[in-house]
């Protein structure tokens, strides 16, 4: 309406363009708790994803490469894990393709507690089996349904890994590394959630160094 009073002369400025639409608060995604990643891990003991999970869980890895993860891109002697492919589902046909990144192309290094379970249940093949990405997702949240378990969307794995390491201790560094971010910067923007705990031991420590 002023912009069209403007062009007809009926005022002097066009004042709209010097409105700016406020921001949209950033979103943040659901993650699982220290104690949810435990009961999720427990919860899938035996079930045929179990091994993509705790990969998925343990390695802070993008939904693509986790489904496309397979059994020969782990060493169980040594927990290192080779991230060479992503699996993407794309009109109905499956498509192999590279790591988003240079970057993404990485080893990794699985717990140990992650290591012995995985040789308990070695397999062959992908991880998830026959299934397609889709599928996989589709059993996946069927399970945490059923069974009552915690449950966030597979990309929400990722960040669940990143927020609770972050929390841990561990270097924002390393964790951007782990995750083949190009960047820490993107790792502290959307991974970053300090606890209150975390956030009470900074000002505690802090505080020492006012406080003698």
């Amino acid at each position: 309406m002023l912009r069209k009073a403007h062009r007809w002369g009926l005022c002097q400025r066009d004042i709209t363009g010097m409105v700016h639409a406020p921001k949209q608060p950033r979103h943040e995604p659901p993650i699982l708790t220290n104690e949810q990643i435990r009961t999720l891990l427990q919860g899938f003991w035996g079930h045929e994803l179990e091994a993509w999970l705790i990969c998925a869980l343990t390695l802070g890895l993008r939904r693509e490469e986790g489904m496309g993860l397979e059994w020969e891109d782990i060493d169980l002697r040594s927990g290192k894990v080779r991230i060479r492919r992503a699996l993407q589902w794309v009109n109905g046909h499956e498509s192999l393709v590279p790591p988003k990144t240079e970057l993404s192309r990485r080893t990794l290094i699985l717990p140990r507690f992650a290591v012995q379970r995985l040789r308990q249940i070695k397999g062959k093949g992908r991880l998830i089996g026959a299934l397609t990405p889709e599928m996989a997702a589709r059993r996946y949240e069927s399970w945490c349904k059923r069974h009552d378990l915690p449950y966030v969307p597979p990309m929400n794995l990722r960040t669940s890994w990143a927020t609770s390491s972050l929390a841990a201790g561990v270097d924002v560094a390393v964790v951007s590394r782990m995750m083949g971010h190009s960047s820490i910067t993107t790792t502290a923007r959307y991974y970053l959630r300090p606890e209150l705990d975390v956030l009470r031991q900074a000002q505690r420590q802090w505080e020492k160094t006012i406080i003698r």
